[in-house]
């Protein structure tokens, strides 16, 4: 559910919330002071049973308006409570037999190159539990982070069912997975020193005759689920939909 749905579901929660209470505390007042008056001089000459049948109407009214109020607090809501369905723990597990192929279609990369970074990633200390209980291995927590991210819309869901670990979790994985990038990106990612640099520039004279070129830029447009809450608007692209725009260089020798 949208954020802004969400909000406007609390805010009609509480609301008639607020209204149950009120009309509640308003029945036990008016009750209250019929139950008063069977305490009061002029009502000693009531009979048992009359004096009996007035406390039973009041105990029934104060109960119906508690009954009211439970039943709203304790009414589902799309959170619903905390429950345990039955998870796999198998796929990722059988997908590392996979032929490169699928599980590149799965993960969005090789399987060389998930490898590679599972190594690069088991040396950041957020990987290293503080607590008692031991975190998953990287290689389950990137996994987890390229099912989310490499399906359109970011679909957490899919990432839980496939790897049997709880909605929360997968966020938890794909925060860690993105700091410790993050981290790494500038000794990662950057423009390469000055011998790398004439390289590219000799490769790209030699097969395409354009001079002083180190490297090829492209474009693309990552894809958001939703619009972001503060400035959604100026998230939208010509495409219509709401994303990220992405600019990279390519000075690999097999791009040439």
């Amino acid at each position: 559910m949208p954020r802004a749905q969400q909000r406007k579901q609390d805010h009609r929660d509480i609301l008639i919330l607020h209204s149950v209470v009120a009309s509640t505390l308003a029945i036990s007042r008016h009750k209250q002071g019929h139950l008063e008056e069977l305490f009061t001089p002029d009502h000693q000459d009531l009979d048992n049973d009359e004096g009996n049948e007035r406390l039973t109407r009041f105990l029934r009214g104060t109960a119906t308006g508690l009954h009211a109020l439970s039943l709203m607090i304790s009414v589902p809501s799309s959170r619903g409570p905390y429950t345990q369905w039955r998870k796999c723990n198998e796929f990722f597990d059988v997908s590392l037999s996979w032929p490169d192929r699928d599980f590149r279609h799965k993960y969005r990369v090789s399987r060389t190159t998930f490898d590679h970074l599972v190594r690069i990633l088991e040396e950041n200390p957020i990987f290293k539990s503080m607590g008692r209980k031991p975190q998953r291995p990287v290689r389950y927590q990137l996994a987890c982070f390229l099912l989310r991210y490499g399906t359109r819309g970011g679909d957490s869901l899919q990432a839980a069912h496939k790897l049997g670990i709880g909605f929360g979790t997968v966020f938890l994985y794909c925060k860690r997975v993105v700091r410790a990038l993050r981290e790494i990106g500038m000794q990662v990612v950057t423009w390469g020193d000055e011998t790398r640099q004439n390289e590219m520039t000799r490769r790209v004279l030699d097969q395409s005759g354009i001079p002083d070129c180190i490297g090829m830029l492209d474009g693309s447009l990552i894809r958001l689920t939703e619009m972001p809450d503060r400035n959604g608007l100026t998230f939208i692209c010509r495409k219509k939909f709401p994303a990220l725009s992405s600019t990279m260089r390519n000075d690999s020798p097999q791009s040439s």
